[in-house]
């Protein structure tokens, strides 16, 4: 992943609030500073959404920049329409800096106290919840995944299934309830779609999958949650 400047939203922040007057204090541009380099550090969690949001925040700071340059160097103060431009820019980052962040963080986690028919947790909406002897969660919406699956044949426990347990470094793309602290797994809901789809690449093995209606049993540890096989992205 490229590296991103941090030390640009200092000096475009400073320079617009020397110019506009505001009242922001350094301490909380340093925070934007940070969040940057703590989002740059996951680059294992990167997703296209990611790239094409902070490349845009790259282009728009150096867009900025630009400006404060050609200010400085030609000893003029800027339109106020320049510095409104300004200002709007970089209330833009922040908020692509938050979305970003809540990319990567917290957006999966549910309150099951709380949780309700159409709540969205993290792009994927609640579309019923049922109680028994537990709660049990369907969810509707498509998530790309890469993990091991596993076709398995006449076990003596399990029978005919296939499983996909979830790479470590995207454990956060599905809800998950606060406190459930299960490994990431589940089985495909549609077996022999997903047999027919996964056979040509071997029984077992790492692949990129798009899943939709994703349903999570909080009964106890043992349970299977499960998902519908889209599609095979790449093995």
């Amino acid at each position: 992943m490229k590296k991103y400047p941090k030390y640009l939203i200092i000096i475009v922040t400073v320079v617009v609030i020397s110019i506009n007057g505001c009242t922001a204090k350094p301490s909380e541009v340093t925070v934007l500073s940070n969040r940057i380099s703590e989002i740059e550090e996951i680059n294992n969690r990167k997703s296209e959404e990611i790239i094409k949001r902070l490349e845009s925040i790259e282009y728009k700071i150096s867009e900025v920049e630009k400006t404060i340059n050609s200010k400085n160097k030609n000893e003029e103060d800027l339109p106020q329409d320049a510095i409104d431009e300004l200002m709007s820019t970089i209330e833009d980052v922040e908020l692509n800096i938050n979305f970003i962040e809540s990319m990567i963080w917290g957006r999966s986690l549910f309150d099951r106290n709380k949780i309700k028919v159409g709540d969205n947790v993290n792009e994927m909406i609640v579309t019923d919840i049922t109680s028994r002897k537990g709660m049990q969660i369907q969810f509707s919406g498509q998530k790309q995944l890469t993990g091991k699956y596993s076709i398995i044949k006449d076990d003596y426990y399990l029978g005919n299934i296939v499983t996909f347990s979830i790479d470590d470094k995207l454990s956060d793309v599905l809800p998950r309830a606060k406190g459930d602290m299960r490994t990431l797994w589940f089985r495909f809901s549609n077996y022999d779609e997903a047999v027919n789809m996964l056979e040509e690449y071997g029984d077992s093995g790492e692949i990129t999958i798009i899943i939709d209606e994703y349903y999570i049993d909080l009964l106890e540890s043992d349970v299977i949650n499960e998902a519908k096989l889209i599609k095979v992205i790449s093995k």
